[in-house]
Formats: C-alpha cells, sequence, structure tokens
C-alpha cells in the first residue's frame, strides 16, 4: 500500500532512492528488491521462479543457473562465482560516496574494479561476496549467522569494513594501503 501514497518507478528500487521522495537520495533497502517480485507475479501471473526459469534462464540457455540458491530437488549450491561485473552505468547516489551499479558497491582499490555485495539479516544469517573481476577472483562467505556482516561502517568504508574482505584483497595485495 506504501507505493499509492507515493509511486516509484523501479529504477528508484534498483538505485535504492525509493525511501524517500522517489529518486532524490540514497537509502540502501535490501529487502525493497522482494517488493518486484510482486511486481512481476501480478503483472505475469506465474510464480517468480517460475518466471525467472521460463523467460530468462531457458531461452538464455542458461543450463546452469537456477531461481534461488540450491539445484531443484537438491541441497547443492549453485555455482556463484563466475567472473562477471557490472557493464555500463554505475549511479553515484546523492548524499552517498560510493558508486552503486544496480545491486553491486563498486570500488576502485589498488587500480582495480571491485565490485560487492553483503547480506544481513539478524540473528539468522549474513552473506560477503566480492569479485575482483579482472584478476577473474571472487570471494564468497555465507554464514547461518548475522557474524559477517554485524557492526560494519559499510557505507562508511566501503568492502574494507570488513576484516573478512580485508584478509582478501591483502592476499591480492590490492588492500589499498
Amino acid at each position: 500500500m506504501r507505493y499509492l501514497e507515493q509511486p516509484i518507478l523501479v529504477r528508484h528500487v534498483l538505485t535504492h532512492t525509493s525511501e524517500g521522495v522517489p529518486g532524490e537520495s540514497y537509502s540502501y533497502n535490501g529487502n525493497i528488491f522482494s517488493d518486484l517480485t510482486w511486481v512481476l507475479e501480478d503483472v505475469t501471473r506465474v510464480a517468480y521462479p517460475r518466471l525467472l526459469q521460463e523467460r530468462v534462464f531457458d531461452p538464455l540457455g542458461m543450463d546452469r543457473s537456477v531461481p534461488g540458491h540450491t539445484r531443484p530437488g537438491s541441497t547443492e549450491l549453485v555455482e556463484l562465482t563466475r567472473a562477471w561485473a557490472p557493464e555500463g552505468e554505475e549511479y553515484q547516489p546523492i548524499g552517498y560516496q560510493m558508486a552503486y551499479a544496480l545491486g553491486w558497491f563498486v570500488e576502485t582499490i589498488a587500480g582495480r574494479k571491485v565490485c560487492w555485495h553483503y547480506g544481513w539479516l539478524p540473528p539468522a544469517v549474513s552473506a560477503l561476496y566480492v569479485k575482483v573481476p579482472k584478476a577473474r577472483v571472487t570471494f564468497l562467505l555465507l554464514a547461518n549467522n548475522d557474524g559477517l556482516s554485524r557492526g560494519f561502517a559499510w557505507t562508511a568504508s566501503g568492502v574494507r569494513a570488513s576484516p573478512f574482505a580485508q584478509a582478501f584483497l591483502d592476499a591480492l595485495e590490492l588492500a589499498g594501503k
């Protein structure tokens, strides 16, 4: 119902500018992405996992992709570490010092693009996903508690706020010291 009072665009959700006056300022809210599934399901009248499979994965021949974190009928985690980087526009939100590429935080550290994101749902789970595309390396941590992301100054310090990410960057000699 909140969208009836002040309509927002999908782009506002993707750039995290939907929380106040749409399009005016950045305010991260990872939970708002789930609202887009309702939009897609309402428009298509198809359940979101099926929609992904039928309209994205199958037509593109993405036979190693699944709509979720596990392969259907198993507990095997899908491969999340392919070398990939956001291409094209990076968005510099008003009032925010770090580039954001429609789902990825983007920093240049020691001359290399580092793309990253974190997840935090206290007290249940947390995650950290760091990619250095030119080096073709990825660092992925998943936890069944909130310890990977709790208490870090992500928006002030970027990915180096995490001691886990810092150790990974140090190993690549990308600590940006």
